[in-house]
């Protein structure tokens, strides 16, 4: 059985060797500097989870039933035209629709 020759051994041989020196330019040219560390001691983060759905939004579908066991898919709102024909947003965006 003959042993088997791995890619990275093989690549790091053939790099020492001069065989590849194309691709040790291009390794050199596009390696990764060492990260810096920063001097924060605190972070703020802000999560802003939740917003409107774009089912209830730009892109309003037919009224879903509430009543309906299971739930029947759709817009819980109601859509509205836009200055745009042909084109609807939910009730809530009024002020865009025009």
């Amino acid at each position: 059985m003959k042993p088997s020759l791995a890619r990275r051994h093989f690549l790091k041989m053939a790099l020492a060797a001069g065989a590849l020196p194309g691709a040790a330019r291009s390794l050199r040219a596009t390696a990764i500097p060492p990260a810096s560390l920063g001097k924060a001691e605190h972070c703020i983060f802000i999560w802003l989870g939740g917003g409107m759905a774009q089912v209830d939004t730009f892109d309003p579908k037919t009224m879903g039933n509430t009543k309906a066991k299971p739930f029947v898919a759709g817009s819980y709102y109601q859509a509205i035209d836009t200055s745009v024909p042909g084109i609807k947003v939910t009730e809530h965006l009024a002020r865009t629709a025009g």
